[in-house]
């Protein structure tokens, strides 16, 4: 575009020699709406995806229940948009009541995993809004240290919020 014509067409001139912002003004309106846009899609797709899988995470959930003891859904803290702490769901894959390190897959775990089926409960995060489909890896939310403080190192606030599926798995 000649500078004639972006001049007829923006009858303010900006860029940085006029020190005008090169966004419209209401590019921060445009975003906003892009977002909520973006998060309805999310939601819209992660209950239509719970809804076809509904039965096959019954079943999933009933043969974990039957083959070990414990819950069939384990929450872990894990870091959202700004710091904010959220649960993520997930089918439980190894033995209840063993510290994480050392817990034992079981064989209807094994099964959940090598089909990824222990992963659905985690669009539950889409639809709270916690989450979005396509995004960062959520981090583990840090463990409180001793003085009751979190350790500054393990805190990482993402501008964005995380993702059930990262752009490596999308692509």
């Amino acid at each position: 575009m000649s500078q004639d014509a972006a001049a007829a067409h923006n009858p303010v001139p900006i860029g940085p020699e006029t020190g005008l912002p090169l966004h419209a003004p209401s590019s921060r309106h445009h975003s906003a709406l892009m977002a909520a846009a973006m998060q309805t899609v999310d939601r819209s797709l992660a209950l239509a995806v719970l809804l076809l899988t509904l039965p096959l995470l019954l079943l999933a959930a009933l043969a974990v229940r039957l083959s070990s003891p414990g819950p069939a859904l384990l929450s872990t803290p894990h870091l959202g948009c700004g710091g904010t702490v959220f649960p993520l769901w997930a089918l439980r894959t190894t033995q209840a009541g063993v510290a994480s390190g050392t817990a034992e897959v079981t064989k209807v775990g094994y099964v959940l995993r090598l089909v990824r089926i222990d992963q659905l409960p985690v669009l539950l995060s889409v639809l709270r809004g916690d989450m979005a489909l396509l995004g960062p890896c959520p981090e583990r939310a840090p463990l409180p240290l001793a003085s009751g403080e979190t350790d500054r190192r393990q805190h990482h606030s993402w501008g964005v919020r995380p993702g059930a599926l990262g752009w490596v798995q999308a692509n």
